[in-house]
């Protein structure tokens, strides 16, 4: 007998946790109303539907039209600035300097370059420990792999921006702008 009052009490819980469930995924929270209050949503239209989207457009045109404060999205942002190519291992156009040597260790002085076509750039420090070699930029690149000696000096025959790097310490990295 108790196995039967055991069997019946589950199969009601069973029930009404059923009940309460599919009571609860039919019914939807009306935006805007007092918390709690719920609608039927398989017998009540959605009231929160906009009409007619081109009714809708239709009214913001004529709004726009007679309000000349509205600005067309579709226009240009003239705030923007163009602040031209992306810099080139860090190096942006503010940075660079004119200059034909480069001091080549942790502290690189200076790692943002600017020179003419057909001059040249010496790079000064320890190969052995800091190799050099060109990284991102414009390719093909004139940098040469160089992984021994004190002083490597490389000429730039056209214009472009030429990234170099250590190939041992990611934080060693730089750039020469050459201009025509």
């Amino acid at each position: 007998m108790n196995q039967a009052r055991s069997a019946f009490a589950a199969g009601l819980l069973l029930t009404s946790v059923l009940a309460l469930a599919c009571s609860s995924a039919d019914d939807t929270v009306v935006p805007g109303a007092d918390a709690g209050s719920t609608k039927d949503s398989a017998t009540t239209p959605d009231s929160s539907v906009a009409p007619d989207a081109s009714a809708d457009a239709s009214a913001k045109d004529s709004a726009a039209a007679s309000d000349s404060s509205v600005v067309d999205s579709a226009a240009p942002d003239s705030s923007v600035i163009d602040s031209g190519p992306p810099p080139v291992n860090g190096c942006k156009d503010t940075d660079y300097v004119a200059a034909n040597t480069i001091k080549w260790d942790f502290q690189i002085v200076p790692a943002c370059v600017t020179i003419k076509a057909g001059d040249s750039v010496t790079w000064n420090g320890n190969f052995v420990t800091h190799p050099l070699a060109a990284f991102n930029g414009a390719s093909p690149s004139p940098i040469p792999n160089v992984s021994s000696g004190a002083t490597t000096t490389v000429k730039f025959p056209s214009a472009g921006v030429y990234g170099y790097h250590c190939t041992i310490h990611g934080s060693m990295i730089g750039a020469v702008k050459v201009t025509p």
